[in-house]
């Protein structure tokens, strides 16, 4: 390991001791509220609030001081005046205040508004409120002001009380796990770049980051303290204990685990080399991929993200995040099947009988284990056998990318189409049960509210002749007064009996004993004191209730409220049995219809399906292509429930493999832009997704229209939404205020308008009324701006927004008196529409105003935007994909004579004739054309005339270095025969022979020196011609390493990757090998124990051989002449070995490379392009 891996070591095993003692450490799961002073910063204010008390008082609508009072509402603050306790001024409706306000002697006081806390100060007959407090989370003033109000949280129902008290009960939010997790997800990606650092290196570091990778999950378990099996399996209860945030962390770090975990175990298996190890490598493998398949479905399913694309506009962020960790668990996967290696062989049946074995293992196990379905673990070795024929058969690379990918996205659609599919009928059964059953919390609650009020009405002092007669006065006033809007989903049924049980009512049908005998024998009891519910199957969610009517005399009658639902439904009376309105996790059934049968008849319906009152609708079939209505069958006890829905299979199809596809591309876009930055050689991963502009005029050519569709698309989809939602909000706009009109045309009709306006009960009477006529809600307002009566007070009830107009609003009627208004007014985390028009008098003067809010324009808006852009985006996919064939026709048809071109000036040497292009147009390229010909001859002469010069030159230095070679062996040769020819006559014939055989051996070692220099110079002057084959680059590195194993002097040790092909001259490489190997060797000096590393491996693209010895190493000064012909550092040889090498090397697209140290050693680095089968 480098320096700086050692470094990261060191830093991960200290975060992982970091994390091990955060993780161990106690989590309070319950804290307790603590009261914090408020007194502190309720005095920083006090100065600021007197500064403003004294800018902006007194204070009018549609001044400059009320300019002012409008900016404070983006600093929090909020002011309302006051004259005699009737409301002057407000710069906000988001506040206002009850009596209890003018009680308090001490300011600044605690208001609690709805889920807000304020703190407020007074001067005179004004009042300044500032917001500290907002759904429970506090300002960033006050946590900036005192730190102990970071990471806190207010329950508001704890301070409701108004009080000069200045505290506020606070407790700690639970931030444990977020911390945990951003801790979890460093470490994991720290141990991820070691783990891929170590898996291109060989080392043994992989399996000891795989190691640490599983202990950080683990201590992640611990500290989360969820089951085993929420956990590790993301069971259903993990859905509802986790945020969103938090699973999809949890199903990340699942992911990496589990790669890594899964190319650690392939790893070690392949070194056993043992043939029974491919069916565990099989069995491994299906079983990672089961994994991930029921991973994603479960989330899919059971999550609260949702990744309904028919809802495009409602998907948040957390939606794509769970998208792009589905692609990437796949991709992972492709990544894991390559580096496993396994592949058929066309010649050979045992790697299918190996995937055979590894499939039955893994569906016995799955089979026998978990008791799964054989149909459904037979698609598992389907999927793999797919991504195994692609690696087996594809040679290209990039061309494997791609069909893994389009592989990878296909298998995905499929899955979250099934997994949607899923999710449809859980929620649909859920919605079922939740009509069935007999808990209509807001039918009760409202029931609960009346009941009493409804008492009173059969309390008169009047005899019961009297009753009788205004009976069916009496019935219609409670309808309206009592019974609209929600309760008009149901039936209303007044039916009064006298004090001998006799029927006083028009319709004879029931008689007081059959109604006694429901309300005592056939109900269920509910929160309400008079009304029960109905235990009759034809009743469904129906109600009773009994009240007697009694005067002072005492009894003399009873009267039933019969409420039954009635079969067909209002979308706008009942609007909240699709909304799931306090549910976070709500699911859009706005698209379905339902019907409830009851012993075969229609009871109940909803929606726009014309379903038969005495006949369950018959399934019909759905195309493909065209789509149909689709009818859900669901028996609940003696109930059926059909819910319909019209369906679009192949739209939904194709809208999310394009999703798929689009995320897939982008994650590839963004891997090639990582490789393109931080890569030091632009290999073909870099261009796998980024096509090489600088050196294809067709991939220019592509990119250009693919860009132009691509631009066309945005524009287009901007163009349409954008249109259409200006069409649809003037079209809303223009109903929305022709309904407003029309209700203040009507109540202007009335007699006697102001005085009834002016009786609360007769107000709510005409509001209810007219809301139900025009199914709208209707707030009316009086000629100050303040709520007179509201058909749905739920939200002024409940303190959302306050009781008087929006100032803006009033400011335009009131004071510029506008006859009608449009404003976009706001509401926390939403906005709505609201219109706005004077209700005039008998004298025509405005007595108030009348306002109509809508509050599912969004929702009604995002729906039709989510259809209109996912057809458009359907058909531009389609439209991209055919663009980009054609792109790729038109461009290859355009850059084929180009194409030609470049292939022939390729061709063109120095040496030889080249040949002339043949072009026959006379276009710009025809032109080039004769100028490359011209250039061409001009060349052709140039080179013969070059080539003569240059032959006479190299062979006067040739005959040079001869000489002086040749020269060398001939002094020593010289000198030995003249020495022997002075010692004849002097010597002893003993002295003499021994010269002799000392000399023959001298002139013989010269001789041969001479030998070698001859065939070297005749190797480098001619090289032969390369005869390229296909060949075992692992076998034939094997046999060279063998050949020079005699030398027990010297250590050889090697790491051989076994199958690697290559394309080149074999004995030529052979020649590298031997030099390279020879040079290793003689670079060790005697008295060192020799140790020479010689390794071959592959990568996605190239080939890598490396020779490493610890010789002497070479110098830096000759780094740039280790491959010059004649160079050498030893003391013997010709200096051409090198030079032939990166000779051969070059010839065969390849590279050569060194790295030295003095005293250390040197390496050799070989690289070699992988072999292109399409073009071999």
């Amino acid at each position: 390991m480098n320096k700086i891996t050692k470094v990261v070591w060191i830093i991960g095993v200290v975060l992982i001791a970091t994390f091990s003692f955060f993780c161990l450490q106690p989590n309070i799961k319950n804290p307790t509220y603590e009261s914090i002073d408020l007194n502190s910063f309720a005095q920083e204010l006090y100065s600021e609030a007197n500064e403003i008390f004294n800018n902006i008082t007194p204070i009018q609508f549609n001044t400059r001081e009320d300019s002012i009072a409008q900016d404070l509402k983006k600093d929090k603050w909020y002011l309302l005046s006051y004259s005699n306790h009737e409301l002057t001024y407000w710069n906000s409706n988001k506040l206002s205040f009850d009596s209890s306000i003018f009680s308090q002697q001490k300011f600044p006081i605690r208001y609690t508004f709805g889920d807000d806390i304020y703190l407020v100060f007074k001067q005179r007959n004004s009042f300044l409120a500032y917001r500290i407090v907002n759904g429970g989370e506090i300002c960033p003033r006050l946590i900036n002001y005192n730190i102990a109000f970071k990471n806190k949280i207010i329950n508001t129902s704890l301070v409701k009380e108004t009080t000069s008290d200045l505290f506020i009960l606070a407790k700690q939010k639970n931030t444990h796990k977020n911390q945990i997790f951003i801790f979890t997800i460093i470490l994991i990606l720290l141990f991820l770049g070691l783990f891929f650092y170590h898996l291109k290196q060989k080392q043994f570091g992989m399996y000891a980051t795989t190691l640490c990778v599983l202990f950080i999950n683990f201590l992640l378990f611990i500290a989360l303290h969820l089951p085993f099996k929420d956990y590790f399996f993301i069971s259903i209860n993990s859905y509802d204990v986790l945020t969103n945030d938090q699973l999809l962390f949890i199903i990340f770090i699942h992911l990496i685990t589990v790669t890594l975990v899964t190319l650690s175990i392939i790893n070690v298996i392949n070194n056993i080399h043992k043939p029974l190890t491919k069916p565990i490598i099989i069995s491994i493998l299906l079983f990672n991929l089961d994994f991930i398949i029921t991973l994603c479905v479960n989330v899919v399913t059971h999550a609260h993200i949702s990744l309904d694309f028919n809802r495009l506009i409602d998907l948040n962020i957390a939606s794509y995040i769970l998208l792009l960790f589905i692609c990437i668990s796949f991709i992972l996967y492709w990544i894991v099947c390559y580096s496993s290696q396994f592949k058929l062989n066309s010649k050979s049946i045992k790697p299918l009988i190996y995937f055979v074995i590894g499939a039955g293992i893994f569906v016995l196990f799955q089979y026998l284990d978990a008791n799964r379905d054989l149909l459904e673990l037979a698609r598992i070795p389907l999927f793999l056998l797919a991504f195994i024929i692609a690696n087996t058969y594809i040679k290209s690379f990039k061309r494997l990318v791609y069909v893994n990918f389009s592989i990878t996205a296909i298998l995905i659609t499929g899955i979250l189409y099934y997994a949607q599919n899923n999710r449809d009928s859980i929620y649909l059964q859920q919605y079922a049960s939740k009509l069935i059953s007999h808990k209509d919390e807001e039918t009760i609650d409202r029931l609960v509210n009346i009941e009493n009020q409804l008492a009173l009405e059969f309390l008169t002092p009047e005899n019961n002749d009297n009753f009788n007669q205004r009976k069916d006065e009496i019935e219609g006033r409670i309808k309206q007064l009592y019974f609209s809007n929600y309760l008009e989903k149901y039936e209303l049924k007044i039916i009064s009996f006298g004090a001998d049980g006799r029927n006083i009512n028009q319709n004879k049908q029931y008689t007081q004993q059959y109604l006694d005998s429901i309300y005592n024998h056939s109900t269920q009891r509910t929160n309400s004191a008079y009304f029960y519910e109905l235990d009759i199957p034809t009743n469904r969610n129906g109600y009773i209730a009994k009240y007697e009517n009694c005067t002072v005399e005492g009894h003399f009658g009873s009267t039933y409220i019969l409420l039954q639902p009635r079969i067909i439904q209002s979308d706008f009376l009942y609007p909240e049995a699709f909304k799931n309105q306090r549910n976070p996790i709500a699911y859009d059934l706005n698209q379905y219809s339902y019907g409830i049968y009851a012993e075969g008849y229609l009871i109940s319906q909803l929606g726009e399906f014309p379903y038969k009152l005495n006949a369950l609708p018959k399934e019909s079939p759905i195309h493909l292509l065209l789509g149909g209505t689709k009818h859900t069958y669901i028996s609940i006890n003696e109930y059926e429930i059909i819910l319909t829905t019209p369906v679009h299979p192949f739209r939904d199809i194709l809208t999310i493999f394009t999703f798929v596809l689009i995320v897939i591309i982008l994650s590839g876009i963004l891997c090639s832009f990582v490789f393109l930055i931080f890569s030091e050689s632009k290999n073909s991963i870099t261009y796998l997704f980024l096509p090489n502009l600088s050196k294809y005029l067709s991939s220019r050519i592509q990119v250009s229209i693919t860009t132009i569709l691509i631009f066309g698309l945005l524009l287009s989809v901007y163009t349409i939404v954008h249109f259409e939602s200006l069409n649809y909000n003037n079209a809303l706009e223009d109903q929305l205020l022709n309904k407003v009109k029309n209700i203040s045309s009507r109540l202007q009709n009335r007699v006697n308008l102001a005085e009834k306006l002016s009786n609360e009960e007769e107000r709510m009477l005409i509001l209810n009324e007219e809301s139900t006529t025009y199914q709208v809600d209707i707030n009316l307002f009086n000629n100050n701006g303040l709520l007179l009566g509201s058909s749905k007070p739920y939200i002024t009830d409940n303190e959302i927004l306050g009781t008087q107009m929006n100032p803006k609003a009033f400011i335009k009627l009131k004071i510029d008196e506008n006859s009608q208004l449009l404003l976009q007014e706001e509401l926390e985390g939403s906005d709505y529409l609201s219109a706005y028009v004077p209700l005039f008098g008998d004298n025509s003067s405005v007595i108030g105003y009348v306002n109509t809010p809508l509050f599912s324009k969004n929702e009604l808006l995002n729906k039709q935007l989510s259809d209109l852009i996912i057809n458009i985006i359907n058909v531009y996919f389609l439209l991209l994909i055919v663009g980009g064939l054609i792109a790729y026709f038109v461009s290859k048809e355009i850059s084929k004579p180009i194409e030609y071109i470049r292939s022939k000036i390729a061709k063109t040497a120095l040496k030889g004739s080249n040949e002339l292009i043949k072009y026959h147009r006379d276009d710009e390229i025809g032109q080039l054309v004769k100028q490359y010909n011209t250039m061409a001859i001009e060349l052709q002469e140039s080179v013969e005339q070059i080539a003569n010069a240059e032959r006479e030159v190299a062979w006067k230095e040739m005959a040079k270095q001869v000489a002086h070679e040749i020269k060398n062996p001939l002094t020593p040769m010289k000198l030995g025969i003249q020495h022997l020819k002075r010692s004849i006559g002097h010597k002893s014939p003993e002295e003499l022979e021994e010269l002799i055989q000392k000399t023959s051996n001298i002139l013989l070692k010269q001789i041969d020196s001479l030998s070698i220099m001859a065939e070297q110079f005749s190797t480098f002057a001619q090289m032969p011609q390369d005869q390229f084959v296909l060949f075992d680059l692992s076998s034939l590195t094997s046999e060279v390493i063998e050949l020079h194993q005699q030398d027990e002097s010297i250590k050889i040790t090697s790491s051989i990757q076994q199958n690697i092909q290559v394309w080149s001259d074999s004995e030529q490489i052979r020649r590298v090998l031997i030099n390279l190997i020879t040079n290793a060797v003689q670079a060790i000096p005697k008295d060192k124990d020799g140790i020479i590393e010689i390794t071959l491996s592959e990568d996605y693209e190239t080939i890598c051989l490396d020779v490493s010895d610890n010789g002497t190493g070479i110098h830096p000064e000759n780094y740039s002449k280790i491959f010059t012909p004649k160079f050498s550092t030893k003391n013997s040889g010709m200096g051409l070995g090198l030079a032939l090498s990166k000779k051969i090397i070059e010839n065969s697209k390849g590279d050569i490379q060194f790295t030295s140290i003095v005293d250390k050693g040197t390496r050799f680095r070989v690289t070699l392009p992988k072999p292109d089968h399409e073009n071999i």
